[in-house]
């Protein structure tokens, strides 16, 4: 027999109070959940339009792409490093036109089996059409320019580890015009400031014919106008490929390519000559410098070294004094090294007669007192 309910009985209005708590509580904490997931999207949402690309006015308006109206969050200008999200793929990379009616973002990547990136994303976005384009075949894309009239070129790292280098060209509607592909990795590029060259250095790689090389390239097409051996500090000076070199006082002086791909006489004779390093050089400052920069290497290159002195024994009688001092001391330097302290004395007392400032006082004298010591055990 079911017992029949009595508000009068305190056991079981203490039931009723307690449901009641526990229904009440139940309501309050749906209503902070609710409230915390709206705070929580509304935070979201504003961190994203404070990330996104603007448009040149500032304006909020929709961008169009492939016929489908996509709404483009406000925000101001991003800053430098700051990323901003497109169609739930994040661009951690930017570059924007001097007109500011241009940007082309990049370093979004797709990754594969064992890290392999296959795809990089790179979008070109025209502010003033609100039109976004997507550059497609993109493995890894290095340093970017985009001109006033949206062209952009840009590198492309290609192969594991980036073993491969491309450089790639394309037009204001984010067509492809060409690319070239290089079998070293590339080091760095540039372009002229009439986008009519460009230049690719690369570092070492197993092919010969690509490694630390400069190449020099048309804009139209693509194809290498010259190319010569590696030079550090190149970039263009307006429309001029110049290098600019520091070593050689504290202002730094620059030295311009000519249509051939030379540079002066004047910056031979400063560095030292060829600077390919299977190439001697030819002049006895190039092949001097050539003989410093062997013997200091950790391992010193005594067969290249060799070959040097070889050079250089012809051109005695076209030395200077000081010319001749550098000579005998680089004899000296590789007589050590070869077990010849002997021969190093020799060389080393001559080179003093005919500069005392050569640099091996100190070596000289060193060696000296090891053989007075010698000397003085023998008696």
């Amino acid at each position: 027999m079911m017992r029949r309910f009595d508000g009068r009985n305190p056991e079981n209005a203490d039931v009723v109070f307690l449901k009641l708590l526990l229904v009440i509580g139940l309501g309050v904490f749906v209503l902070i959940s609710i409230s915390s997931l709206v705070s929580y999207a509304r935070k979201r949402r504003k961190e994203s339009e404070e990330t996104a690309p603007a448009d040149n006015g500032g304006n909020r308006t929709i961008a169009k792409e492939t016929g489908q109206a996509i709404k483009k969050p406000e925000f101001a200008p991003p800053l430098p490093g700051r990323s901003f999200e497109h169609r739930g793929i994040r661009y951690r990379r930017w570059e924007r036109s001097e007109n500011n009616r241009y940007m082309v973002a990049a370093d979004a990547f797709i990754i594969g089996s064992g890290g392999r990136i296959l795809e990089s994303k790179c979008i070109q976005v025209d502010l003033q059409n609100e039109s976004i384009q997507e550059l497609k075949g993109l493995q890894s894309v290095g340093r970017i320019n985009i001109d006033n009239l949206g062209r952009i070129f840009l590198e492309d790292h290609m192969g594991k580890w980036g073993k491969a280098g491309t450089v790639v060209f394309f037009g204001s509607a984010g067509k492809r015009l060409w690319r070239k592909r290089f079998k070293a990795p590339i080091r760095f590029s540039g372009i002229s400031s009439d986008w009519s060259r460009a230049f690719v250095q690369t570092d070492y790689s197993d092919d010969e014919d690509d490694s630390k090389r400069l190449f020099f390239l048309s804009m139209e097409n693509g194809e290498i106008i010259w190319k010569t051996y590696g030079v550090d500090g190149v970039r263009f000076q307006k429309n001029s490929l110049v290098v600019e070199d520091g070593k050689f006082g504290e202002v730094p002086q620059i030295f311009a390519f000519d249509e051939k791909g030379n540079l002066p006489e004047e910056y031979k004779l400063l560095t030292g000559g060829d600077r390919d390093p299977k190439r001697m050089p030819t002049s006895i400052e190039g092949m001097l410098a050539k003989v410093k920069e062997s013997m200091e290497l950790e391992s010193p290159d005594t067969v290249t070294t060799r070959r040097l002195f070889e050079k250089l024994e012809n051109k005695k009688e076209e030395m200077n004094k000081k010319q001749k001092a550098q000579y005998l001391r680089y004899l000296g330097e590789l007589s050590i090294f070869e077990g010849e302290p002997h021969g190093a004395l020799l060389f080393w007392n001559e080179a003093l007669q005919l500069d005392p400032d050569v640099g091996v006082e100190e070596q000289l004298n060193v060696l000296q007192s090891k053989f007075e010591s010698l000397s003085h055990h023998r008696h």
